[in-house]
């Protein structure tokens, strides 16, 4: 951000520079129109799992990945409070070890992307993909570089 002296000591900054940083950073600024922000938009995910090993692994592989927001959720509590709160657009669901229903998630956030995480393909899973719109299924072991290719199209 460029910013100039006055003779009488004060710094300024072009309006235009202050809005691009403004909306850079999420932040409102009154009296100026905005600029188009040129950072790129972060991703939010939620990520269901009961097994706090295997979200952490992805967690953190996704936000070294950068421009993701990763959170994880194992009980019907915190998914409801994390479907709020953080707004995910995208919901990596393990189908084997939640207990939290599919179906009330896509009714709390119908606008987030579904990928189904699974350690065993079978009829169940065939069934969600068929109701829920052939959504994309990751079986475990979970390659991590499809994972994001995924996430990111």
């Amino acid at each position: 951000m460029a910013a100039h002296r006055t003779p009488g000591g004060h710094r300024r900054i072009a309006a235009s520079d202050l809005s691009t940083f403004a909306a850079d950073c999420g932040y409102t600024v009154d009296g100026i129109g905005h600029a188009e922000s040129t950072a790129p938009k972060r991703v939010s995910v939620l990520i269901v799992d009961r097994e706090p090993d295997f979200a952490e692994m992805i967690a953190e592989y996704l936000q070294l990945k950068g421009l993701f927001d990763v959170v994880h959720a194992d009980s019907g509590v915190q998914v409801g409070y994390y479907l709020g709160a953080a707004k995910p657009q995208v919901i990596l669901y393990d189908v084997d070890s939640t207990s939290v229903d599919l179906r009330e998630v896509v009714s709390l956030c119908p606008e987030a992307r579904i990928i189904l995480l699974t350690s065993m393909y079978n009829a169940d899973v065939e069934n969600l993909k068929a109701e829920f719109g052939a959504i994309p299924v990751v079986e475990k072991p979970v390659k991590l570089d499809k994972l994001l290719s995924i996430i990111r199209s």
